[in-house]
Order: structure tokens, then C-alpha cells, then sequence
């Protein structure tokens, strides 16, 4: 049962007059009229009287009886296309703590200036984010890994190089260093995977193992106290450094694999959300395509 339908009923319920419906309604007297026998054919009842040698109507008594419920289902139709548009103007995202307080704040930033959008951003870990999005609570998630999971869709989004950083009261453009120029006894460890931690354990073996340990970019800075100090990081993560202390910024010569930050979506995607997450892939495809730029000036 269409909304113009119910909407037609109810114009001519009050006004009791096809000619004047049809005024309110900007449509044709036989539109009008066409609309009525439509709906009374749908519900297998007469809502009128014609009255001969008038021009004026009357309900009939299950017309009557229909009218409140038509009007509820009226104020229905209103309800769900209001949630539909909340629903299109949301995006839900999670990610790992690597790119959700770097790369992703920027990306959203971006798409802000484009759409009218409410966006959440959560921090969770791999295997938490692929069940999110295979229950469809979150609508883009990034991960540090590729996993078969049924109803997510994973694709490899971007990859990150690695950089030396070193607290500096005086920096330079960007320098090479050689692991060998390393001292692993100034260094604060942070761990970026499997095959960060091979190559790591390449050129610093056990037992020579960093005093310093932590698994997120914050805790680097209370650590990173002298020109000495070093850690090694994503280009996504240097410029939140920047902004609490100068530093040092230094490519490696042999340097880790880069590292690939996979983006989930769900299988069947929301129709209300798909042109958001469209907006979302073709903000991040631009970010990237700028990152060194974007990601290592302050």
C-alpha cells in the first residue's frame, strides 16, 4: 500500500471533495480520483459515497474505520524514512590502534567536508574487528591480517613503510641510517608483527633484547627522552609523534617488509550506507596516494 495512496485518502477524507483534494495535492481531478479506486481495490471496499448531482463525498462507515489506521500507517511510512536517513548518514569504523588514531581520523576528517555524515570510530583487535563486521555492528573495519571469514569481504587498503625516529632539538630533512649505526640498548620496542619482529631479530638477536618495551605510540614519548633513544615506526604515526616533540626522521637502509593494513566490509552491504562507504574507499584511495607527503610533514 503506497504512501501517495494513503496520503490521497486522507486529503480527500478532510476535504470531501475531489476538485479541492486535487488543488492541495497538485494533481489532476481523475488522478485524484484514480488514486481512491486504486486503494479501495486493494482493501476490497468502497471509502465513499458518490453523491449524485454533488460534488461533495462521504465516508462510508468502514472509511471511517479505515481512517485512523490510514494515518497511522502515514505517520509510519515518516518514521522509517527518517530512520532510513539516519541510517544513511552513519559510518561505523574499526580499527587497530596503528591507523585509528592516525591515517583513519584524517580520512574521516576529509570525508566531513563532502557529506553529511556521523561517524564512529572504535579500537579493536584483529579477531574482534572480522566478527563485528560478519555481524554487520560496523560497517568498515582495519586489520593487521588477512583471514577467510564467511560474510566479510577483506582487501588489502594500504601498506606502510618504516622509519627510524630519534628525539632531535634540531631536525633535519629526512635521513638513511643502517641498523648496524643502531645501538638496541637505546631503543624503545614497539612490536608491529611477525615479520617486523623477523627482521628485528635479523640485525638485534637474543639475547640483545630492548630494555624498553610498549604497544602503542603514546607510551613512546615518555621514553624517548634523549638524542639517543630511538624506535622504529609506520609513516602513519610520525606525525602524532611531531606534535609532541621534535624529532629526527630517518629511512633504513635494508629496511622490514612494509607492513598491509587491510580494510573489511560485509558481503552484503547496507543500501542506505553503500554510497558512505563508497565516499569512505575514495577518500582513503586519495589520502594514500598522498601519504608520504601527508604523513610525514608536520
Amino acid at each position: 500500500m503506497e504512501y501517495y495512496l494513503l496520503e490521497t485518502f486522507v486529503t480527500v477524507s478532510k476535504t470531501l471533495n475531489l476538485t479541492q483534494a486535487a488543488g492541495i495535492l497538485y494533481k489532476t481531478q481523475p488522478t485524484i480520483s484514480h488514486r481512491i479506486k486504486t486503494l479501495e481495490s486493494q482493501l476490497g471496499f468502497s471509502l465513499f459515497v458518490r453523491n449524485k448531482g454533488k460534488r461533495s463525498l462521504t465516508l462510508t462507515n468502514k472509511g471511517k474505520a479505515f481512517l485512523p489506521i490510514a494515518k497511522d500507517l502515514m505517520r509510519l511510512y515518516g518514521e522509517v524514512e527518517m530512520v532510513q536517513k539516519n541510517v544513511q548518514q552513519s559510518l561505523i569504523i574499526s580499527s587497530i590502534d596503528s591507523v585509528g588514531t592516525t591515517i583513519i581520523p584524517e580520512v574521516c576528517k576529509e570525508l566531513l567536508t563532502k557529506l553529511k555524515v556521523n561517524i564512529t570510530i572504535h579500537t579493536y583487535q584483529t579477531r574482534e574487528s572480522y566478527q563485528l563486521i560478519a555481524d554487520r555492528e560496523v560497517d568498515i573495519a582495519f586489520v593487521s591480517e588477512y583471514r577467510d571469514v564467511k560474510g566479510v569481504l577483506c582487501e588489502p587498503a594500504f601498506q606502510q613503510e618504516y622509519y627510524v625516529v630519534k628525539p632531535s632539538a634540531n631536525p633535519t630533512s629526512i635521513r638513511t641510517i643502517h641498523p648496524e649505526e643502531l645501538d638496541s640498548k637505546n631503543e624503545v620496542f614497539q612490536s608491529w608483527g611477525e615479520e617486523f619482529t623477523s627482521w628485528h631479530n635479523k640485525w638485534w638477536p637474543e639475547p640483545r633484547t630492548p630494555k624498553i618495551k610498549v604497544d602503542s605510540n603514546a607510551l613512546l614519548i615518555p621514553f624517548l627522552t634523549n638524542e639517543e633513544s630511538w624506535t622504529i615506526i609506520q609513516a602513519g604515526n610520525i606525525l602524532p609523534l611531531q606534535k609532541h616533540m621534535s624529532i629526527q626522521i630517518f629511512r633504513l637502509d635494508d629496511p622490514p617488509p612494509s607492513r598491509t593494513c587491510y580494510m573489511l566490509t560485509s558481503s552484503v552491504i547496507d543500501q542506505y550506507n553503500s554510497q558512505v562507504i563508497d565516499q569512505f574507499k575514495e577518500t582513503l584511495t586519495n589520502f594514500i596516494s598522498e601519504s608520504e607527503n601527508i604523513l610525514l610533514t608536520p
